[in-house]
């Protein structure tokens, strides 16, 4: 009798350094005995069909994006495909697998996808949530709320002083420089903003995190002593994810 794998659903960031990384943990979920299926968006796919086509048990769905050929790829068109036109596209894929023998285990979706989470959350399959890099810069996303809360920047993200930022005992000073969403026109920053404040709400619904750091990174580190800054989920340190991608398994 053929044994039948358990699928696990890998939904990362349509972006440079955030697919490479979920296919290395695709590739080592295949030693535990799982089924990876990687979905991604077209113009992702095609990039990608030639390293997964010589790769064995890894299964790479492509779903349309909605956008039009001559359409930048940038982060705003990204942004707005995810939230009106992925979740329908990737609803059609998790039922006709759901269908399929061995049904599904579980998502993993990078952080910056959290679109994928409400999917997830509808068909009641469990969700862990994948930081694609180290530990330091998911805790500065994760400081928005204490942030706002200590009067460092306003609730649409705008810094309120010029000050040095202190974040955590022991880590380097900040400047309003380090904070990703001051990237652009005022409108751009905004939107920018309301992108992580929006993954961050999504992202605290989940028990898991798996993160692309090495444990070292996380040791001695605390949160800074605020009750919005609480983090109750398992956070999982498996970096770095540095598998050769034409790594194969017999």
């Amino acid at each position: 009798m053929k044994l039948v794998k358990k699928k696990v659903i890998l939904i990362p960031y349509p972006a440079q350094g955030h697919v490479t990384p979920m296919l290395q943990l695709a590739s080592v979920l295949l030693k535990f005995g799982l089924k990876p299926v990687m979905i991604v968006p077209e113009f992702i796919h095609h990039r990608l069909s030639p390293q997964i086509n010589e790769r064995h048990g890894i299964l790479c769905i492509s779903i349309p994006d909605g956008l039009h050929a001559e359409t930048p790829r940038d982060f705003f068109s990204i942004d707005k495909a995810m939230e009106d036109y992925f979740p329908s596209r990737l609803d059609d894929v998790v039922r006709e697998l759901n269908g399929d023998d061995g049904g599904i285990l579980c998502f993993i979706v990078d952080l910056l996808a959290s679109w994928a989470i409400i999917v997830a959350n509808k068909y009641g399959v469990q969700v862990a949530g994948f930081w694609p890099a180290m530990h330091t810069t998911y805790r500065l996303i994760a400081a928005i709320p204490a942030m706002v809360h200590s009067g460092i920047i306003s609730e649409n993200g705008c810094p309120l002083h010029k000050s040095p930022i202190h974040l955590y005992p022991g880590q380097p000073t900040l400047t309003t420089d380090d904070l990703p969403w001051l990237i652009g026109s005022s409108a751009a920053r905004s939107s920018r903003f309301k992108f992580w404040s929006r993954t961050l709400d999504r992202s605290n619904t989940l028990k898991w995190l798996l993160m692309n750091t090495f444990p070292d990174e996380c040791h001695q580190k605390q949160l800074i002593s605020t009750s919005c800054m609480q983090d109750v989920r398992q956070n999982f340190q498996i970096g770095p994810l540095n598998m050769p991608l034409d790594n194969k398994q017999d």
